[in-house]
């Protein structure tokens, strides 16, 4: 299993929490720090989903 870590960080300007998976440069926001990491955590996944995705589709690529 491979664990990530979330930072977070208050933008003033737009009064909203950013949640930032440094790893994977991936960042998302919300009113609250609960609202961003939901959000972050639920862009992972579908980062995850599309590299998982990408993998089948380049092995099939290779060999069609």
């Amino acid at each position: 299993m491979v664990n990530f870590n979330i930072t977070y960080n208050f933008d003033p300007e737009t009064q909203q929490y950013i949640a930032e998976i440094p790893q994977l440069n991936l960042s998302d926001f919300g009113d609250t720090i609960d609202e961003a990491e939901k959000n972050v955590k639920q862009a992972l996944k579908a980062y995850l989903e599309e590299v998982y995705a990408s993998k089948f589709t380049k092995k099939e690529v290779e060999y069609a």
